[in-house]
């Protein structure tokens, strides 16, 4: 199956097509990294307007609710397939991360000793001290753009620049890998799980 409707900043891969699709880039004929985040407000009437040729009012799988994507798919009796901001919020807040892991039962021995901070950090000689050498620093981010390894005090101080609340962490050695994880109810009680690594939107 493929979705009737893609709507994004940059044309798609062929092989992933959408049966119809709209494109900051298909419009303009450019493709710029710069636009990737207001690509809807710029698109504005064309992906209204692609929209209302559906056969039936839209379900907008999405990454995260936005104002943008609720004023497009309501009129339409449409409604985004997606969690609540609060609920994207939640789990993307680092500072309480681990706090998320103890209430859903995920075991000591798999969760990564950190601290976390609602204002300014420890020094970088008092952190080092608690976590060794490198250890790691997040912010609310996804896609990993608020994760720094701090190894020497110049990177502590790129660190130091970002906003609270943080967290700090142990490194652990490895490769990096996001992986998005989907759950759909089972209507029995339970739910199937889809797991897709590395994640992608």
């Amino acid at each position: 199956m493929r979705p009737a409707l893609g709507l994004g900043c940059y044309a798609p891969w062929p092989a992933a097509n959408p049966l119809t699709t709209v494109t900051l880039e298909e419009v303009t004929g450019t493709r710029s990294q710069k636009t990737k985040h207001d690509f809807l407000s710029q698109l504005g009437e064309h992906c209204r307007e692609a929209l209302r040729r559906l056969e039936k009012p839209p379900l907008v799988a999405a990454w995260y609710e936005t104002e943008e994507l609720l004023d497009l798919a309501r009129p339409l009796g449409g409604r985004l397939l997606t969690v609540p901001r609060s609920t994207g919020d939640t789990i993307e807040n680092k500072a309480t991360l681990d706090t998320l892991l103890q209430q859903t039962g995920a075991a000591p021995n798999l969760r990564i000793p950190s601290e976390s901070y609602t204002q300014a950090l420890p020094s970088f000689e008092s952190l080092a001290g608690r976590f060794g050498l490198p250890f790691v620093v997040q912010t609310n981010s996804s896609g990993g753009r608020g994760t720094v390894i701090v190894q020497r005090e110049i990177d502590f101080a790129g660190a130091d620049s970002l906003n609270p609340p943080f967290r700090v962490s142990r490194f652990v050695a490895g490769f990096s890998s996001n992986t998005t994880v989907l759950n759909i109810p089972d209507g029995r009680g339970g739910c199937a799980v889809y797991v897709d690594t590395p994640s992608h939107k």
